[in-house]
C-alpha cells in the first residue's frame, strides 16, 4: 500500500564521503567505508555489521544510526529498520526526515495512529513549507481512506494555513465541515473554491466540489439551491450519492421503518422528503397511514377483540388476532399485544408475522435477548423469501443498536438486510456506523 512517494527522495542513503567525515572520528570512518564496501555487493548483513562497529565509537552519532536502518529498510526489514529511527529520534527528536521514514514504516505495518503521529512530528520541525503542507496532505488522506476524517480538523487547519487558495485544501475543509455540521463553513469554502478555478465544462473535475457544496445546502433544508447545485454535480460516482439526498430516497427509508413498525422514525425521515416535494403523493399516502394509526383506537379495538373471539374459522381468527396485535403494539399496549400474540400462536405456532411481532413485543418489554432468539430464528429459517429475510435482519440490527453495546453484531444484521425495500435504511444505517 503506498501512502507516500516523497519518502524515496527524504531517506537515500548517505554514500557521501565529505559528509560521513564532518561527522565521524577517522576510526569510525574505517567502518564507514567497510560498510559502503559491502552494500555496493549488496552484502546488506555486512554493512550492518560495520556500522555497529562504528556506533560502538560513537554511540550518540545519530548519522550512524541513520545509515544502518536504511539498510534494513533496503533488505525489507521492517521492525529493526523501525528500532534504529526510534533510536535517531532518541539522539536527534527534531530530525523530520526520521520521523517520515518512521511514517513509511508503520504503515507497513498497518499501525495507522503511529503513522499519523510520525508524520504529525515531521511537520514540527519540516522546514521545507511545501513538504510540511506535502505531508498534512498525506495525513488528511489517510484519514479520509481510513474513514476517521473527523479527526482531520487540526491537519486541515494547518494545511490552509500553509495553502490558503490551495482548492485541494478548501475541499478537505468544505468534506470537513460538512462531516462536522458546519454546513455554512462548507459553502464557504467552496465558494471560495469556484472563485479561485473560475467556470469549467468538465464535470470529471468539479463534479465533487458541487456535490459537497449541494450536501450542504440540503442539510441546512435549503432544498432549492441544493437542487439547482447538484445537477451539476450529477457525474460518475455522484450520481448515487444525490440519489441519496432525494425525496425518493428519503421515502424509501421511511417505508423500511413503516414495515417494522418504527413509526416514529419512519415520521421524521418522511417529513424531509414531503419538505423536499410538497406534492409527492406516496409520500402523502404513507403519512395518512400513520395518522390513521395514531387516532383513537380504543372502538376499534373492542369491536374487533369481541369478533375475534367470537370468530369460527381458525384463518380468520387469526387474521383478526394479528390486527389487534398490531394496533395494540403500535399504540404502546405491549403487554396486552403480548397475550394476544399468545393466543395467536395456540392457532398458529410457527406463523412468521405473529412470531416477528412477538419478538417487537420482547423487545419493547426490555426482554432483549428473547427478541433476538425470535428474530434470528425467522430470519435462518429456510424457504424464507429474500424481502423477509431483509426484514428480520433489519430489525435484529436495530435491536442491537439500541443494545448499545453491539456495533459488529448489528453491522453484519444490517448487511444481511441489504435488499429490496430495506436497501436504502441499510446502507444508510452502515454508513452512519463508520
Amino acid at each position: 500500500m503506498k501512502y507516500l512517494f516523497f519518502w524515496l527522495c527524504s531517506i537515500a542513503f548517505l554514500s557521501s564521503y565529505s559528509l560521513k567525515a564532518q561527522e565521524a572520528s577517522s576510526k569510525a570512518m574505517v567502518h564507514l567505508s567497510r560498510a559502503d564496501n559491502f552494500l555496493k555487493q549488496r552484502n546488506y548483513q555486512g554493512a550492518i555489521l560495520e556500522y555497529d562497529n562504528a556506533i560502538r565509537l560513537e554511540p550518540n552519532n545519530y548519522q550512524f544510526w541513520v545509515m544502518k536502518a536504511q539498510v534494513y529498510m533496503t533488505n525489507k526489514d521492517v521492525r529493526n529498520s523501525i528500532k534504529c529511527f526510534e533510536k535517531v529520534i532518541e539522539l536527534k527528536d527534531d530530525y523530520a526526515r526520521a520521523y517520515v521514514s518512521l511514517h513509511k514504516l508503520y504503515m507497513q505495518e498497518k499501525n495507522i495512529d503511529k503513522a499519523i503521529t510520525a508524520l504529525d512530528e515531521a511537520c514540527q520541525y519540516e522546514s521545507d513549507q511545501k513538504l510540511k503542507a506535502t505531508y498534512r496532505n498525506e495525513i488528511i488522506k489517510i484519514l479520509y481512506k481510513e474513514e476517521q476524517f473527523s479527526k482531520a480538523g487540526k491537519h486541515i487547519q494547518d494545511l490552509l494555513a500553509l495553502s490558503p487558495e490551495s482548492p485541494n485544501a478548501l475541499y478537505y475543509s468544505a468534506k470537513y465541515n460538512n462531516v462536522m455540521s458546519n454546513y455554512e463553513g462548507a459553502i464557504k469554502n467552496i465558494q471560495d473554491i469556484l472563485t479561485i478555478i473560475g467556470t469549467s465544462d468538465e464535470p470529471e473535475k468539479t463534479a465533487k466540489f458541487y456535490y459537497e457544496l449541494g450536501y450542504a445546502y440540503h442539510k441546512k433544508g435549503d432544498y432549492k439551491n441544493a437542487d439547482e447545485t447538484l445537477k451539476k454535480a450529477d457525474y460518475g460516482v455522484y450520481k448515487a450519492k444525490i440519489f441519496q439526498l432525494s425525496p425518493a430516497y428519503y421515502y424509501a427509508v421511511a417505508f423500511a421503518y413503516y414495515k417494522i413498525y418504527e413509526m416514529q422514525t419512519c415520521e421524521q425521515v418522511l417529513e424531509v422528503a414531503l419538505n423536499m416535494n410538497k406534492e409527492f403523493s406516496v409520500a402523502h399516502d404513507l403519512k395518512l397511514k400513520i395518522e390513521r394509526q395514531k387516532s383513537d383506537q380504543n372502538s376499534v379495538l373492542e369491536a374487533l377483540k369481541s369478533s375475534a373471539n367470537s370468530e369460527k374459522d381458525v384463518e380468520k381468527k387469526l387474521k383478526k388476532f394479528t390486527d389487534l396485535v398490531e394496533i395494540l403494539y403500535s399504540g404502546g399496549k405491549y403487554d396486552e399485544a403480548s397475550k394476544f400474540t399468545t393466543e395467536a400462536l395456540k392457532l398458529a405456532s410457527a406463523n412468521p408475522q405473529i412470531l416477528y411481532l412477538k419478538g417487537l413485543i420482547e423487545h419493547k418489554l426490555n426482554r432483549h435477548q428473547a427478541a433476538i432468539t425470535i428474530i434470528e430464528e425467522l430470519s435462518n429459517r429456510s424457504g424464507l423469501n429474500q424481502d423477509l429475510k431483509a426484514q428480520m435482519n433489519f430489525t435484529l440490527g436495530m435491536i442491537y443498536d439500541k443494545m448499545g453495546n453491539s456495533d459488529k453484531l448489528s453491522q453484519k444484521a444490517y448487511e444481511k438486510a441489504n435488499f429490496g425495500i430495506y436497501k436504502y435504511a441499510a446502507i444508510e444505517k452502515l454508513e452512519k456506523g463508520k
